[in-house]
């Protein structure tokens, strides 16, 4: 399912709402990291390893459910993409975009063919020179 959307944010924001639990993962990943970073900064040798190591599996887990949760999404969505196509049901919005891009190939192609008879005409017209 190629949609195209009219900003770079709308694709993002479609994307989030096909998958939610991947930005969410990310930003956990990210919380982790920056849990982990201001624990070695710190310095503390008494709390040091221990809170560290915590923040750092923290991170790990947070890590392996955001990939989880990117494969169930992708094979969910797959599979939602070969129920349309053997039941030969395409969205509205599939076919309009379809249409779309058929209407754009045409326009580019009429405007080669214009281009490449009038060159033709020019060098027929000079003999070729």
């Amino acid at each position: 399912m190629d949609i195209e959307h009219d900003t770079t944010w709308a694709r993002y924001k479609f994307k989030f709402m096909q998958q939610p639990l991947i930005p969410l993962g990310v930003a956990a990943t990210c919380v982790a990291l920056v849990g982990a970073t201001r624990k070695m900064q710190a310095g503390d040798r008494n709390s040091f390893n221990r809170q560290l190591l915590r923040w750092l599996r923290f991170r790990v887990l947070a890590q392996g459910l955001t990939i989880a949760a990117a494969v169930v999404g992708g094979w969910k969505i797959s599979q939602e993409r070969r129920a349309a196509r053997q039941s030969g049901i395409t969205s509205a919005a599939e076919e309009e975009t379809k249409n779309a891009k058929e209407q754009a190939e045409k326009a580019r192609f009429s405007s080669r063919m214009k281009e490449a008879e009038e060159a033709h005409r020019l060098e027929t017209r000079t003999g070729g020179k």
